[in-house]
């Protein structure tokens, strides 16, 4: 699967990188497992790169999100769940 860049208003974004989970948080962004990066990807509603969260991990496999904007990835290669708590 192919995913092309998204452009907000005015600003050039980087590649959405190829997925193994994907999930939209109740403010509307979007968090991406990516097997590329190894790292989940935050984006915003309308596409922008947010960031990168959490440490590297081996092999994310599915995410959630909690009210309170903690994400969790399954890390099936390290055989652990990761907590990411939200940023300041």
């Amino acid at each position: 699967m192919t995913v092309r860049p998204l452009r907000a208003k005015g600003a050039a974004c980087r590649p959405v990188p190829p997925a193994r989970s994907t999930i939209v948080a109740p403010d509307g962004s979007v968090y991406v497992a990516s097997g590329d990066e190894h790292r989940v990807v935050h984006l915003g509603a309308s596409g922008q790169r947010l960031g990168v969260l959490g440490p590297r991990l081996y092999d994310a496999y599915a995410l959630a999100v909690a009210p309170d904007g903690t994400v969790y990835a399954d890390d099936i290669g390290a055989e652990l769940i990761r907590r990411i708590s939200p940023g300041p």
